[in-house]
């Protein structure tokens, strides 16, 4: 008896354990710059991940800022609807040096 008082007093401390709140973690704060027009969703979404310590601070400068921070590592990502490469008359908008990937933020416009 004594055996199986001290099993179900080892199953609720752990069920108990579990069931507090889990810890906060530390996230390192994130920079992002670019689109005027993806600005609300994006903000929309700070705000959501900022319930669980997430910081992001994000300017809503310009794609082509926002591709131009990116590619001088003054940002952690930009937001743009325009992609690296393309050639506007006799001006070419590089990719950086660095490493990035496109992610959609946003369907597209409507035409």
């Amino acid at each position: 008896m004594a055996v199986v008082a001290a099993a179900v007093a080892v199953l609720l401390a752990g069920l108990l354990r579990a069931a507090r709140p889990a810890e906060a973690t530390d996230y390192v704060p994130i920079t992002g710059s670019g689109s005027t027009w993806a600005s609300n969703a994006i903000r929309a979404w700070t705000a959501d991940v900022a319930q669980y310590g997430v910081s992001v601070d994000y300017s809503p400068s310009g794609d082509t800022a926002g591709r131009e921070d990116f590619a001088a590592g003054e940002s952690d990502f930009g937001a743009t609807e325009i992609p690296y490469g393309v050639q506007d008359g006799e001006v070419t908008d590089p990719p950086p040096s660095r490493g990035y990937a496109y992610m959609p933020d946003l369907p597209a416009r409507p035409r």
